[in-house]
């Protein structure tokens, strides 16, 4: 079974708002997306003139939890940035993970888009040999461990600051599920602003089979409280299915999905807090290619919180602990 290509834009509006707490006066959209369409060309233009030796020093932490450069960390490591994410034009991190060397989506008939492989390793219709982490904290779902297609069409693709995807084994540092890949999704922290700035942008795209899409994303940070987050709705008709069964009934339904993802992340003083609902529906067979077993959907939900708190004593000793609740 095939997917039908990524669906073609037919229209994409995005507006970008920088504003200060002093000054909230009118602005024009259109020398806004013009400037920040003109400063993504300026980024990917330095990226491309940079020396390998300057590309080798990009800083990661999922092979090891701590910070280190690129080219000494010890794994197969690739590295995503917003501003590739940005220019992909993709619609979900399913299709991010898809330009991934090494990993491919199997595209199963249970959950169509819930399972990565890392070189070629699949056992079943759950994501049970790959991690996803939250900037670096596990992300995993209770009850089965594997029912992941909420976070990967539904997160909000505009707060993602990078993805760092490791492709080989990561159990001995991170346990369950780390058996052939682990992917950290950074976001993007309202700390990197400065005091009583804020900034906000929103994405309006619509495509083929009857897509159509809303994203924004804001940070901002005001009095030692920092805030940033995001918002992800899409929707699509879908395309016309067709099919015979095993028992030889020839029949057809939509394609369809429809995702709902929401997820905000807080920091004050010593304390983080990660917050976040993903909801995601989409056609499907069900677990047996039957039509006389034919489920329609495949419907899940994600919640989850996570509380953290860091003291450092000295540049040597350091305490944390992080606390979380999720839900499927």
């Amino acid at each position: 079974m095939q997917r039908p290509p990524i669906n073609s834009l037919l229209f994409i509006l995005t507006v970008f708002s920088s504003l200060s707490a002093e000054n909230l006066s009118a602005f024009n959209c259109a020398e806004q997306a013009k400037s920040s369409t003109e400063a993504s060309i300026l980024n990917m233009d330095m990226l491309l003139n940079m020396p390998l030796e300057a590309l080798l020093e990009t800083s990661v932490s999922v092979a090891s939890k701590t910070e280190e450069n690129l080219a000494q960390a010890p794994g197969a490591i690739s590295v995503i940035t917003a501003n590739e994410i940005e220019r992909f034009g993709a619609n979900s991190l399913y299709e991010v993970l898809e330009r991934v060397v090494g990993v491919y989506q199997p595209m199963l008939i249970m959950y169509p888009q819930n399972t990565l492989s890392f070189r070629g390793d699949v056992i079943s219709d759950f994501d049970v040999h790959v991690l996803l982490l939250l900037n670096g904290r596990p992300f995993k779902e209770g009850v089965t461990g594997g029912i992941n297609y909420p976070i990967y069409t539904a997160f909000p693709l505009a707060t993602i600051e990078k993805i760092e995807i490791v492709r080989g084994p990561g159990s001995v540092l991170y346990g369950t599920n780390a058996f052939s890949g682990v992917v950290n999704i950074i976001t993007k922290q309202g700390k990197q602003l400065a005091a009583g700035t804020h900034e906000g942008q929103m994405a309006v795209s619509a495509g083929s089979f009857g897509a159509r899409k809303v994203e924004a994303a804001f940070g901002c940070q005001d009095q030692g409280l920092t805030l940033s987050g995001g918002l992800s709705r899409w929707l699509e008709d879908g395309w016309d299915f067709r099919m015979v069964d095993e028992e030889g009934v020839s029949d057809s339904k939509k394609w369809d999905e429809s995702n709902l993802g929401a997820y905000l992340h807080a920091d004050y003083s010593n304390w983080n807090l990660d917050l976040g609902v993903f909801n995601s529906r989409e056609g499907h067979l069900g677990e047996v290619p039957l039509w006389s077993w034919q489920a329609n959907q495949a419907d899940s939900q994600r919640l989850f919180a996570d509380l953290g708190y860091t003291h450092e004593f000295s540049e040597r000793w350091r305490f944390a602990n992080q606390s979380d609740l999720q839900r499927a």
